[in-house]
């Protein structure tokens, strides 16, 4: 693709720039608005709340009995510290709660696209081939999910692309510069997030792709430096309680490195349980759904068709940035290698680190096939629009169906209609976003198995649901227990389409 060192229409990308930044603010906050909250959310609120409120970063509601949980209520290690500070500087500037908690994510769903407009910018030379990355990002369905969730996925991946655009942008002439820049940017991922360890892999592919030749010792010793600092300011807060680190961190991580194991299984689960699970196969709630699976099949052949571009580009010489579209490929690929066999959690939340790679891919290759006319402009004008209209009837779809308002928030009114000062509830973290987080909530699925606390009110929701499933397969005497205690113990008072809610009786 030639370079495009000049643009004839300022005026025209700045406002194609500004309506994709309006369109992606007013899609995610308005899904922020109107989505249920869930239970990673209080889960992951809870430490920055008590670390302004009493100077300790603990996680509330979370049953202590549990061996990975341990000193969990005094110290949060299930997870490295930086979302949690970050959540409590922008607590202290905003104030607290779910729509705050949300619009952090949001933010960093900006820097994310932002990041991306630069990454494709220096790797074409195109400004318009990365407005289309942007635009196509900015309206994915799963990263819009992401952007108006309050967990520290998009914050980590972030991170990560701010750090691969630094170092694009700065290797030619201060490589040591890009180096020390990127390489800190991949530390504070990696601080949001044990995912960042696909920012680590993925700044080592390029920088050996792109510089093996220019790297020396010196300039590696700029890349150790934010390693050993953040090594140093996580071990630090380590030290605190190194047997509850080992407990939480540990046992949250335990697991989920069996790809490496078995790589088949890991690729199989990474195909079926995150990218067809996410687009739609498996669905029952709704056959439209599917059409999710439209929004997949456009991203691989995106992926395969650059592939093939850039390799024939290759043998032909005939596209000067060859070189570069097989590193957006390659980074693609890698990073699809990396979640198959070293992330085994296959939640769809990760994707939010690969929907911007197949974007990209996508954005390029149509890129390529029109500046080539391979195939006749107006299938890929008509392809392209048909995505957009796609993906913004899904993300607009679920802001209209509004479950935070039509399901959450009359079964939380129920709840305060029908709590006393001294009554104990358990139930999914989530309802503290309402009912306050310091209220007496206990996030137990086994419903006082090992505490022997019987709450006068239990809310049952499919979370818990699954969890009784599961605990009739794995601890029977669990399951026993707890289908006992609310067949026996227990009447209905409440029921929506989502929440259930269960009263002590007299």
């Amino acid at each position: 693709m030639e370079s495009q060192t000049t643009d004839d229409s300022p005026i025209l990308w700045n406002v194609t720039a500004i309506v994709v930044g309006s369109v992606y603010l007013a899609l995610a906050l308005g899904t922020a608005a109107t989505r249920q909250p869930w239970c990673d959310e209080a889960w992951f609120a809870s430490p920055a709340a008590n670390l302004l409120e009493s100077g300790t970063m603990g996680t509330s509601f979370i049953d202590t009995h549990d061996p990975i949980h341990k000193d969990i209520s005094k110290y949060t290690y299930w997870q490295p510290p930086l979302y949690f500070l970050v959540q409590a500087v922008w607590y202290s500037l905003v104030g607290f709660s779910l729509f705050s908690m949300r619009a952090l994510s949001t933010f960093w769903g900006l820097v994310l696209l932002i990041s991306w407009l630069a990454i494709v910018r220096l790797l074409t030379e195109n400004r318009w081939l990365a407005l289309l990355t942007v635009a196509l990002i900015a309206v994915d369905y799963q990263f819009l999910a992401n952007a108006s969730d309050g967990r520290m996925d998009t914050m980590c991946a972030a991170l990560a692309f701010a750090g691969y655009a630094f170092y694009l942008a700065l290797r030619e002439h201060r490589l040591g510069s890009a180096l020390l820049v990127s390489h800190t940017l991949v530390v504070a991922s990696g601080l949001s997030h044990p995912n960042g360890i696909l920012a680590f892999a993925g700044l080592v592919f390029l920088s050996l792709y792109l510089d093996r030749t220019r790297l020396r010792l010196r300039s590696i010793l700029f890349a150790v430096i934010p390693y050993m600092v953040g090594g140093l300011a996580w071990g630090w807060y380590i030290a605190k309680n190194p047997s509850a680190f080992f407990s939480q961190f540990g046992g949250n991580m335990s697991g989920r490195l069996y790809g490496l194991g078995s790589l088949w299984s890991g690729f199989k689960l990474e195909l079926t349980d995150r990218y067809l699970a996410a687009f739609g196969v498996g669905e029952t709630t709704s056959p439209i759904a599917t059409l999710k699976l439209l929004v997949l099949g456009a991203y691989v052949a995106g992926w395969v068709g650059l592939m093939w571009e850039a390799q024939t580009a290759k043998r032909s010489a005939a596209v000067p940035a060859a070189r570069n579209f097989r590193a957006l490929v390659w980074l693609t690929t890698l990073y699809f290698l990396v979640m198959s066999v070293l992330i085994g959690n296959k939640s769809v939340s990760y994707l939010v680190h690969t929907v911007p790679l197949l974007a990209a891919c996508l954005a390029v290759w149509a890129g390529l096939l029109w500046v080539r006319r391979s195939v006749p402009v107006w299938t890929i004008s008509a392809s392209l629009v048909f995505l957009f209209l796609l993906q913004l009837g899904g993300a607009g779809r679920r802001v209209l169906q509004d479950p935070y308002h039509k399901s959450y928030l009359p079964a939380v009114q129920f709840l305060k209609a029908a709590l006393r000062e001294a009554d104990a509830i358990t139930g999914s973290a989530e309802l503290a976003f309402a009912l306050g987080f310091r209220v007496n909530l206990a996030d137990d699925p086994r419903l006082g198995y090992y505490t022997g606390k019987t709450p006068s009110l239990i809310v049952v929701e499919p979370r818990y649901k699954a969890w009784f499933e599961r605990w009739r397969k794995e601890e029977p005497e669990v399951y026993r227990y707890v289908i006992q205690l609310l067949d026996e113990g227990y009447r209905q008072v409440y029921n929506n389409s989502f929440y259930q809610i269960l009263e002590r009786k007299k």
